[in-house]
């Protein structure tokens, strides 16, 4: 596996979390939500 492959490959990963962090964001808020009610 090439060095540039390697990076592009974690760089993916970077955004992979990032986006999957975003998106459990309002998951969490929504079942906090339905706790209180």
């Amino acid at each position: 596996m090439s060095a540039n492959a390697r990076r592009r490959n974690s760089l993916m990963e970077l955004l992979l979390g990032i986006c999957s962090s975003w998106a459990w964001i309002p998951v969490q808020g929504a079942e906090d939500n339905d706790k209180t009610t």
